[in-house]
């Protein structure tokens, strides 16, 4: 039942830390765009700032980050 090749795309993880946890492991669902916490399941799909978040993140440079 799970030999269909979409479900080898079905989720992939992110190291980006949880907005509610912290945890830094996020699923990623590319089929419906949500993203989810792996420990406690927070769906981020309505949080359109965490998305655009990820992607200013993703977009900085190694050693460029601030705390």
């Amino acid at each position: 039942a799970n030999t269909s090749p979409s479900a080898l795309l079905a989720e992939r993880y992110l190291p980006f830390p949880c907005p509610n946890c912290s945890r830094v492991r996020l699923l990623y669902e590319p089929q419906s765009g949500v993203i989810r916490c792996e420990k406690c399941l927070a769906d981020t799909e309505t949080l359109v700032s965490f998305q655009e978040a990820l992607l200013a993140r993703a977009a900085l440079a190694p050693g460029e980050e601030k705390e």
